[in-house]
């Protein structure tokens, strides 16, 4: 592949966006896409074009699809060696893209004066992504909407601080040893559409993905370090060889001294998931029948408990994909289309519907879960996967 500087790339952009550009020309194109350099300065000049109004709508979204996907069919046509799915990935980045800008703009202008933008089945309304939501429930029953306060300490109970950053994170700082009269349980939870960060008192990072809840005291005592989590948790735990983190979803415990690893425990997925990054975990399940069951995972290893408790065993996984959510990303790559529209659920706070035959998922990679749900759509409507937005009801068929 050809390096392209900033300056080569813009231009190409350009004259992807006016329809102008050569076979050649799209080909240099679609490669630099794929290789992500270029990725934020797409971003950059797409929306730019949004807020200064030059950028023409659904006719230069719909052309410029068009345009690729003619483009494929004749290269996929033609060049027997050329993988569908390398082809896709490109498909799958610029309609993103070009969906996020076509968003966007709906967002923008869905209560001005001029006609919303857009054509197709869900040009009339749009979903924003989710975003940093929470609502803390401390232990004396106050209950606070953390995207809506202030930074600043929200509240003092014992030697313990619970306070809000300047960035919009939740800290627990403690200025002594634990007390029974300020230690009682704190519940941070998060809604559909909503995420969050928490540092707890002893150091111990925890991301929320949506709809997704944490219960833990406000400061650990010195003889344990036991939280319970819903939904799905990445934990950064500070390391205490003398008090072991202990991390409980029902009768499952999952104990660490010092380790990065992910728990995906919501109700509606086939199996809880505990994923270990770095150092070192012991999974149990406390209500196996018969006997105690309990896995030690490795980094870059995965184990699940089914709804019938079944334990299974270590098993190698690519844990980027595991970690999307944290990083900002909507992984694709397991291919399951009802597994993804429970993402998508949770994370757009719409309501999923299928009419007819569930389609088979074909899909890889990921997309920014940070842009509007119409972007989603559109890559997977290349795809394949057919949706309408009918107000907060999302309709697969």
């Amino acid at each position: 592949m050809m390096k392209l500087s900033t300056e080569q790339f813009q231009e190409l952009l350009e004259k992807y966006l006016r329809h102008e550009i050569s076979p050649e020309e799209l080909e240099l194109f679609f490669q630099a896409v794929e290789s992500q350099d270029f990725q934020q300065q797409l971003q950059h000049t797409i929306l730019h074009q949004v807020e200064g109004g030059t950028f023409h709508g659904a006719s230069s979204a719909g052309q410029a699809e068009k345009m690729y996907l003619q483009w494929l069919q004749q290269r996929t046509n033609t060049s027997g060696g050329i993988k569908w799915l390398r082809f896709m990935q490109y498909a799958a980045v610029v309609i993103l893209f070009l969906g996020a800008s076509m968003g966007v703009y709906r967002l923008v202008h869905r209560s001005g004066s001029k006609a919303t933008a857009g054509t197709g089945k869900n040009s009339h309304y749009d979903m924003a992504p989710g975003g940093n939501k929470a609502v803390l429930l401390l232990a004396n029953g106050t209950k606070v909407e953390l995207d809506s306060a202030q930074p600043g300490v929200l509240a003092t109970m014992g030697n313990s601080h619970v306070i809000k950053t300047d960035s919009g994170k939740l800290l627990c700082k403690s200025t002594g040893p634990a007390d029974v009269a300020g230690n009682g349980l704190n519940v941070l939870s998060t809604p559909r559409g909503g995420t969050f960060q928490v540092t707890l008192a002893d150091g111990t990072r925890v991301w929320l993905n949506a709809e997704s809840s944490i219960t833990y005291p406000t400061c650990f005592s010195k003889k344990q370090r036991n939280v319970s989590i819903t939904g799905e948790v990445y934990f950064e735990v500070a390391h205490n060889a003398a008090i072991p983190f202990v991390v409980r979803k029902g009768d499952i415990s999952v104990e660490v001294l010092g380790t990065h690893f992910n728990i995906n425990a919501y109700g509606d997925e086939e199996a809880m998931k505990t994923t270990l990054l770095e150092g070192r975990v012991k999974v149990e399940n406390q209500s196996a029948v018969g006997n105690r069951q309990s896995a030690i995972l490795k980094p870059g290893e995965q184990v699940s408990i089914s709804h019938t408790s079944q334990l299974s065993q270590p098993i190698p996984v690519q844990t980027d994909e595991v970690m999307a959510w944290k990083n900002g990303e909507m992984a694709l790559s397991h291919g399951n289309v009802q597994k993804l529209m429970r993402e998508v659920s949770r994370w757009y706070n719409v309501d999923i519907e299928y009419q007819g035959a569930i389609p088979d998922g074909k899909f890889s990679g990921s997309v920014n879960r940070n842009v509007p749900l119409s972007a989603l759509l559109n890559v997977l409507k290349a795809y394949g996967i057919d949706t309408r937005l009918n107000g907060k009801k999302l309709i697969v068929f």
